[in-house]
């Protein structure tokens, strides 16, 4: 089963770099802007994940790739 992420952020290259990441560890990911786009998209997307620094979990900029993948297993339930 494929795992939805939702980003959410205003800094192009922090999204750039955080679809990358998802998009490589096999996560189907849609971008939101700000908070407004994020809750249109987040009723379209259903995401398991919503990440913005600072939803789910409390990442600092800047943080480290490995910490935050880490983190988003974490979040995840395991697959079925």
């Amino acid at each position: 089963m494929v795992r939805r992420i939702l980003i959410v952020d205003d800094e192009p290259n922090i999204v750039t770099l955080l679809e990358f990441l998802m998009r490589g560890s096999d996560y189907e990911v849609r971008v939101a802007r700000n908070g407004e786009e994020a809750l249109r998209r987040a009723e379209s997307f259903r995401p398991d994940l919503v990440l913005h620094l600072g939803a789910n979990a409390y990442v600092t900029k800047p943080f480290s790739t490995k910490e935050l993948m880490n983190t988003v297993r974490g979040l995840l339930p395991a697959s079925e």
